[in-house]
C-alpha cells in the first residue's frame, strides 16, 4: 500500500490522470483548504493509470471520505460520506477520525456509506448513531452473519432517524424490526429490494415521503 503525505502529515488518497499530468487528490483532515483539489505534478507519468489508492483513517482503509456542510462556529457537520471501505475494524473510530478537528461524532447529522462491506463487529457500540437524523446505505454489504442482522444492528442504535435510504442492502424480506419501530421517519427509500409489501408498524404512523422499488 502506497501513500502520499503532505506537510500537514495528513494521508491522501489519489488517482493519477497520466494524459494531462495532474494529480487529483482527496485530502483527509486538512484544515483551511477546500477539497477535493488539484496539485500539479511532473508530466513524465507512466502511460497506464495507477490503481485506486486508499487512505488510512481511524484504522480503516477507504477510497473516499468527504464532509459536507461543516459549521465552524458550532462544530456541527451535515453529512459524512464514506465510500469503498476496504478494511473496517470499527465504524465508531472511523467516523471520529474522519470528522474535522473540533467536530464530535455526536454533532454529525447524517451518515452516507457507499459500496462498502460492513462487518457486524465494526458497527456495534457506535453511540453517535443515536444522534443521527439521516442514514444512507447504498450497495453496501452488511455483516458476514446476514444482511438483516447488520442493518438491524445499525438501526437499533439510531432511533432518531427522520430520513433512511437502503439501496441494495435488503434483497429479501422481512424488514428489520428496528426499522419498523422507528417513529420519526419522514422519508424512506428502499431500492433494489425484493419486498412484496410494507408491513404495518410505527414507522408508518405519520405522513412521510416513501419510495420502495425493486430497481431503486
Amino acid at each position: 500500500m502506497a501513500y502520499f503525505r503532505l506537510w500537514t502529515c495528513a494521508y491522501v488518497s489519489a488517482a493519477v490522470d497520466a494524459s494531462i499530468g495532474r494529480l487529483a487528490a482527496y485530502a483527509i483532515g486538512l484544515q483551511g483548504l477546500a477539497w477535493p483539489f488539484t496539485l500539479a505534478v511532473s508530466s513524465e507519468l507512466p502511460a497506464a493509470p495507477l490503481p485506486h489508492l486508499c487512505a488510512q483513517i481511524g484504522g480503516a482503509l477507504l477510497e473516499r471520505c468527504a464532509v459536507e456542510g461543516c459549521n465552524r462556529a458550532d462544530g456541527a457537520a451535515e453529512v459524512l460520506e464514506l465510500a469503498r471501505i476496504r478494511q473496517l475494524p470499527s465504524l465508531r473510530q472511523l467516523v471520529a477520525a474522519a470528522l474535522p478537528a473540533g467536530t464530535q461524532p455526536s454533532q454529525l447529522c447524517s451518515l452516507r456509506i457507499l459500496h462498502s462491506p460492513l462487518p457486524l463487529h465494526a458497527v456495534l457500540s457506535c453511540p453517535f448513531l443515536g444522534h443521527l437524523t439521516g442514514l444512507q446505505l447504498r450497495h453496501s454489504s452488511l455483516s458476514d452473519e446476514g444482511e438483516l442482522t447488520g442493518v438491524e444492528a445499525l438501526l437499533q442504535q439510531a432511533p432518531r432517524l427522520q430520513s433512511l435510504t437502503l439501496l441494495g442492502c435488503l434483497r429479501r424480506p422481512p424488514l428489520p424490526p428496528a426499522l419498523i419501530r422507528l417513529t420519526g421517519l419522514q422519508h424512506l427509500r428502499l431500492g433494489y429490494s425484493a419486498l412484496p409489501e410494507l408491513p404495518w408498524g410505527p414507522y408508518l404512523s405519520r405522513e412521510w415521503d416513501g419510495c420502495c422499488s425493486g430497481v431503486g
